[in-house]
């Protein structure tokens, strides 16, 4: 489906589908009126592109002469809109805290787009370091950091004037970057070197780097923000750091190949999956031991947690098919598996509220939606080319 990303509708009309609704007035597209206040008219049209309700973003490469595009889906009718160009290599997606914009990393380009999500208008590139993959924004959304894989830097990118900071030097190959709750400290895991940098926001200056496991693959924070649990994916074990100190202060044996962590929102439970040995094992956060594998067939990789903290649902293969598994945080049992149409589930997203999963599966390329409390997939939307990372607004 080809619809266009923005709907503008006059006062008072009604909204149906689309996938971001702005007002007429807002947008004053009425004739110009003199007695308005520049500054008023700029605050005006300052808030008035953004999403009426939250929006998944796909990014995708091929179909169109190998470029990126980013295809906006209506959360509510889980209908596609417009692909949008935004580069010409694939790269991760990431929304701003105030879901205007979405940045998205062209990896073989060196460069950021900046994509409006009210109007689906890709700005101008934004040049960074060589490979850039993983981005995220610091929780007031002034800064976003992106790293840049193939010259070992992050850089910096204010948000309101899109203009990138010096880089900033952290360990080789920098593949994950999470920042703590207090948007204090972001945490660089480099892929070859076993380490995390730490980088104070404040002054984006990096501190000296902590020696964790082989392969630092995600990092999940506790709620409060103290404390860090890593994957170390290329081993048999979570590394625990105090953010406080920057000090590991355990390390945890769990199954073969851990690659994601999720944290329950009571921050009790980390939920490691380790995608070698094909489990879910649960660490008491309180004494840092963890609990009793639970299998969840064969190489998972993603865990998400419902805001309840009832479920995790896992992505996986099952059957020599991918599937999502919901599972019961309270028994550690698994409902029903959820078959997912394609060859393997590339990303997933949870909507705000929690109410639906989003799953993007190549071969063929669909995003699947899931409704988290019947544990029941919708009908896939398709998607063209190959789809590999999502982002929803807030």
């Amino acid at each position: 489906m080809h619809r266009s990303a923005t709907r503008v509708i006059a006062p008072g009309a009604t909204a149906t589908a689309g996938v971001a609704l702005v007002t007429f007035a807002a947008l004053a597209l009425a004739p110009a009126a003199p007695a308005l206040a520049a500054s008023a008219l700029a605050a005006r049209r300052a808030v008035a592109c953004r999403p009426a309700q939250p929006t998944a973003f796909v990014g995708a490469t091929g179909r169109l002469a190998g470029d990126q595009t980013l295809t906006a889906v209506n959360t509510v009718t889980d209908k596609a809109g417009r692909r949008i160009k935004a580069g010409t290599s694939r790269g991760q997606i990431a929304i701003s805290p105030d879901g205007k914009t979405a940045y998205v990393a062209n990896r073989y380009s060196d460069t950021v787009i900046p994509v409006s999500t009210c109007t689906g208008t890709p700005g101008k590139p934004i040049k960074v370091g060589n490979g850039p993959d993983a981005i995220t924004f610091t929780p007031d959304g002034k800064v976003a950091y992106v790293a840049n894989y193939s010259s070992g830097t992050v850089t910096p990118i204010t948000t309101a004037s899109n203009k990138a900071g010096k880089p900033i030097v952290v360990g080789p190959k920098p593949w994950v970057i999470a920042i703590t709750p207090d948007g204090a400290t972001a945490y660089v895991a480099s892929q070859t070197a076993a380490i995390l940098t730490p980088i104070d926001v404040a002054t984006q200056t990096p501190k000296a780097p902590v020696s964790v496991g082989p392969g630092p693959d995600s990092i999940a924070f506790t709620p409060d923000g103290a404390t860090a649990y890593i994957a170390d994916s290329f081993g048999a074990r979570v590394s625990v750091l105090d953010t406080a100190t920057d000090a590991v202060t355990a390390t945890i044996t769990v199954p073969a190949g851990p690659n994601d962590v999720a944290m329950a929102p009571d921050g009790k439970t980390a939920y490691v999956s380790s995608k070698t040995a094909g489990t879910l094992t649960p660490i008491s956060t309180a004494s840092n031991t963890a609990g009793q594998p639970i299998a969840v067939g064969t190489s998972p990789r993603f865990v998400v947690i419902t805001p309840g903290g009832k479920f995790a649902y896992v992505t996986t293969r099952k059957g020599g098919g991918s599937v999502v598994l919901p599972v019961s945080l309270a028994s550690g049992t698994i409902r029903r598996a959820i078959k997912i149409r394609g060859e393997r589930a590339e990303h997933v997203a949870l909507a705000p509220g929690g109410k639906t999963l989003y799953v993007v599966s190549l071969g063929p390329g669909t995003l699947t939606p899931i409704n988290t409390s019947k544990a029941t997939a919708g009908k896939p939307v398709n998607l063209s080319g190959a789809p590999c990372y999502i982002a929803i607004s807030p």
